[in-house]
């Protein structure tokens, strides 16, 4: 082992996803792990720090230690902290601080929720059904930090520098990457009635006085099959979480999203940020304004939270100086992409006499998700959970050479293991908590962005309605519901209904500028003016948010601008079609543009059909004028909507893969990712079905301009070069639906002729078991 005292840096070239694709390469091998910022506006979000090819471990279960370096193993049973602490300063590596590189080298890894049972005495009656282990810390001497706010990529290794970076360089993307899907329903550790039962035992325990709060959450847990890296990023994109982070460990996998800051330790500054306090997001902007002032007077939640300031006090106060405890924060609603979070902050001094894991132990686990006071909280929750929580609502983070740590409370975070995925939610239960509202908040927390429903909607059917109305004034009274399609659950927790109904084809309709989007919903526009739709209530047991399905080729396709649903597309039913010919009946199967291209939050056909089948229309216009053999290289540039959104719903891969002859309805998906990485690597693209080559530079090849084009704000336009001359260049835009209209025909309404809507017979309806 070659480990310098001092630290080296190298300064890389800036991109904002670096550490994510320098990790994709090395996401399968155990002990990989990512601490990522989500890529969201939001304060803390500044590091993204990749680490991999640790120098120990160390892995605790139960009252056993096994720490593995230069080849030997051995077995302990002190504290596993103390055994941390004395690891790190047996490399003897300690360096001054560096605001702007956080983290040094040192240890990274997981602190699950029962690591707590080594500093507190509590029963073991929940059942420990996962191997995931109470500790599992890496040390390492190297890591690659991405800092978005200076937007700066460094290298920081205390070995061979020269020889990590050669490492970096050399990385392959992964080839064997399956793709991530579940193979089940999720399904969650107790019954509505069970978790009354248990809610009602909380609130007794309450009323004797035993504790103020307690933390009550149930698990769910669903099979999956492929690649759990595909999952974390499929869900990066959704919940752009600041403490989001990837743990790759021998025998499972941790995907965690968590908003929470646990403890921060920095130059013997200690903070940490509770929360205790949400509701979920609401699609109009005044509504939300107004949920947001609801959760900052809300009196049960800011005693909630207040309870937990108070108990973190005490525990920060075991090791703090005295005097230094305070609260500079209290009660402040954070926006986040799903929910709006009640946080307070909480500052102190640690003394010079004392280490990071010396308050990591005096604090762990975080009493946000326990209750106070927290062992009582701690064996009321081993007593009514069925399982250990494991690595939910436990800790990830790191302890640097530096001396600093930052660590996250393990909310909204998944455990894969043993081909099963097992996510938790839960509230905390006071005295005068509701139990329906309580439970309804383990299903909000578990899911990811969507809408919401009001208070006032007495059943899915009314939230359905009530918005075909605020989003484009839709009567209720117009419409005829005339059934409902089994429940498909997601891998984020949201559950989808689809609720088909008809209206009159003369009904006139007005889409709201407060509630519809002109980019996102002219086809919807379309589609209602000929007189028929099929709307799909996507929602949170009770959350919902109204997409619409409109006919493209072979397939419905849906767009949608919150949640993210899958196996959509195994909901079979009966539809009558109308053709020129005449009707005819015929089956056919709803695909998502989610399952087309596997992007993240968002996917619609205006940023992903559309920019493919422009990519398509350039290519045939150049062979169309002689000008394909001439042309050495291909640029695009992106505009307004399809800029700043594109890179979420893989617009880039769109327009790369109609460029390279592709047609939506007939690409071959599994084919996407290794064509894409093909392009990256060698900077050359294969057009027109392989007849031609190009340069395309990863640099530049692919441009997200800031501002919009004139027409429209889903803008494009792609050159074609020869040498450095520009040869050929068109203006395209994507109006939605999967039409694309080029700059001379921009307005004409001709270019949306062959659009097709669909009609549902009203037989469906003995289907879908509605008399």
């Amino acid at each position: 082992m070659n480990v310098t005292t001092s630290p080296a840096f190298r300064e890389l070239s800036w991109q904002a996803d670096a550490v994510q694709h320098y990790f994709r390469a090395v996401s399968a091998q155990p002990w990989a792990m990512l601490l990522h910022s989500g890529f969201a506006e939001h304060p803390h979000n500044r590091f993204d720090i990749m680490v991999a090819s640790p120098l120990a471990t160390l892995v605790t279960r139960g009252q056993e230690t096994v720490i593995e370096r230069d080849g030997l193993s051995s077995r302990y049973g002190e504290c596993p902290l103390e055994l941390l602490q004395q690891t790190l300063d047996s490399f003897d590596l300690t360096t001054p601080p560096n605001a702007d590189i956080p983290f040094c080298g040192g240890a990274l890894g997981l602190f699950s929720y029962d690591l707590g049972r080594r500093f507190e005495k509590l029963p073991a009656t929940a059942e420990q059904d996962l191997t995931t282990p109470d500790m599992a810390v890496g040390i390492y001497d190297w890591a690659l930090i991405a800092d978005h706010h200076l937007q700066r990529l460094t290298l920081v290794c205390r070995g061979d520098i020269e020889a990590r970076l050669a490492w970096l360089n050399a990385l392959s993307p992964r080839q064997e990457i399956q793709p991530f899907r579940l193979t089940s329903q999720w399904q969650s550790n107790m019954s509505r009635e069970t978790y009354g039962e248990k809610f009602r035992q909380i609130q007794a325990y309450l009323r004797s006085g035993d504790c103020y709060q307690v933390n009550l959450a149930q698990r769910f847990s669903a099979s999956f099959e492929g690649d759990e890296w595909q999952a974390f990023e499929t869900l990066n994109q959704a919940n752009r979480a600041p403490f989001s982070a990837f743990l790759r460990l021998p025998q499972s996998c941790i995907l965690s999203h968590s908003p929470e800051r646990f403890v921060l330790l920095e130059d013997k500054q200690i903070q940490t940020r509770p929360i205790k306090g949400t509701l979920p997001r609401l699609a109009d902007p005044q509504a939300d304004a107004a949920q947001a002032e609801r959760l900052a007077n809300s009196a049960k939640d800011r005693a909630e939270n207040l309870m937990i300031v108070d108990l973190l006090r005490n525990d920060i106060g075991r090791v703090a100086v005295p005097g230094s405890v305070k609260v500079p924060e209290l009660f402040v609603v954070e926006p986040f992409p799903a929910v709006h979070h009640l946080v307070s902050t909480i500052t102190a001094a640690l003394p010079e006499t004392l280490s990071a894991c010396d308050l990591l132990r005096a604090t762990f686990p975080g009493g946000s998700i326990t209750g106070a006071p927290k062992v009582r909280a701690m064996e009321i929750i081993e007593e009514l959970e069925p399982q250990r929580r494991n690595a939910w609502c436990g800790s990830i983070g790191y302890i640097s050479f530096c001396e600093k740590m930052d660590t996250s409370i393990t909310i909204r975070t998944l455990t894969a293991e043993g081909g099963k995925l097992y996510c938790s939610a839960g509230g905390g239960i006071v005295a005068d908590s509701n139990e329906a509202a309580e439970y309804q908040e383990t299903f909000d927390k578990v899911a990811f962005p969507g809408g919401a429903v009001d208070d006032t909607d007495s059943s899915l059917i009314a939230a359905a309605l009530r918005e075909a109305q605020e989003e484009v004034a839709i009567p209720p009274e117009s419409v005829e519901v005339i059934g409902t399609l089994p429940p498909v659950d997601s891998v984020t927790g949201f559950q989808v209904t689809p609720i088909v109904g008809i209206i009159p084809p003369d009904l006139p309709w007005r889409a709201s500028e407060d509630e519809v989007s002109a980019v996102f919903e002219m086809p919807l526009a379309e589609a209602l003016r000929l007189g028929r739709y099929h709307p799909l209530d996507i929602h949170r047991r009770g959350n919902a948010h109204r997409v619409w399905l409109s006919w493209y080729q072979r397939y419905f396709v849906w767009g949608m601008t919150a949640g993210i649903i899958r196996e959509l597309s195994l909901q079979p039913f009966q539809s009558i079609m109308f053709h020129e010919t005449g009707c005819y009946q015929r089956s056919f199967r709803v695909i998502s543009i989610f399952d087309m291209f596997k992007v993240g939050i968002g996917p619609s056909s205006s940023h992903t059909v559309g920019p493919m089948k422009a990519g398509k229309q350039f290519v045939d216009a150049l062979i169309e004028q002689g000008l394909l053999d001439s042309t050495t290289r291909i640029a695009v540039d992106v505009y307004g909507s399809l800029s700043l959104t594109g890179k979420g719903h893989h617009t880039d891969i769109a327009i790369i893969m109609g460029l390279a002859g592709n047609q939506p309805d007939n690409v071959d998906i599994d084919a996407i990712p290794a064509f894409i990485r093909d392009v990256e690597t060698r900077g050359r693209l294969l057009i027109a079905q392989g007849r031609h080559e190009v340069d395309f530079p990863q640099d530049n090849g692919m441009r997200f301009r800031s501002d919009n084009l004139p027409l429209h704000e889903n803008g494009m336009q792609i050159h074609a070069y020869s040498g450095d001359k520009e040869i050929y260049s068109k203006t395209y835009y994507s109006i939605g639906g999967g039409f694309i209209v080029d700059e001379e025909h921009f307005g004409n309404a001709a270019a949306l002729q062959g659009h097709r809507t669909f009609r549902v017979r009203h037989g469906d309806a003995e289907r879908t078991g509605v008399a």
